[in-house]
């Protein structure tokens, strides 16, 4: 059976900087506007109430996609850099859902329903799951 290499951390701060942010934002939008988020295979899996811990957001696109198509949901987001962590909240005022969201500046994870990470290999610190979409136990 093949091993796999261990991961490589590029970073344990996230992504810094005014244009390194809006870059990623941008490559985001196309990632949401191509229908390439995992909104629909999160929502065809039952997920559609509850409160939501999203590991490592970015721009937020993911969770705010997912808030703007259920009701009566909330959306915690952990993020280590904080200059996503304010580009998220603008897009969250944008989505008009700034009541629904809170993003709160770290790296854990307490226990929520439901756990979800946005592309986040090339900053996170700690073991990988295989998955990138799953229920807690």
């Amino acid at each position: 059976m093949a091993r796999l290499k261990g991961r490589v951390y590029e970073t344990d701060h996230g992504i810094q900087g005014v244009f390194t942010v809006e870059i990623y934002d941008q490559m985001q939008k196309r990632f949401r506007d191509r229908g390439w988020l995992e909104t629909k295979d999160i929502l065809t899996s039952g997920i559609r109430n509850g409160l939501v811990l999203e590991i490592g957001p970015g721009p937020g696109y993911l969770g705010l996609e997912w808030l703007n198509q259920t009701e009566g949901t909330v959306l915690k987001g952990l993020e280590i850099s904080p200059d996503m962590i304010a580009l998220a909240e603008r897009n969250a005022r944008d989505y008009g859902l700034s009541d629904r969201v809170e993003y709160k500046r770290g790296s854990g994870a307490p226990a929520f329903l439901f756990l979800t990470k946005s592309l986040t290999a090339h900053s996170a610190t700690g073991p990988s799951t295989s998955g990138r979409t799953q229920r807690a136990p």
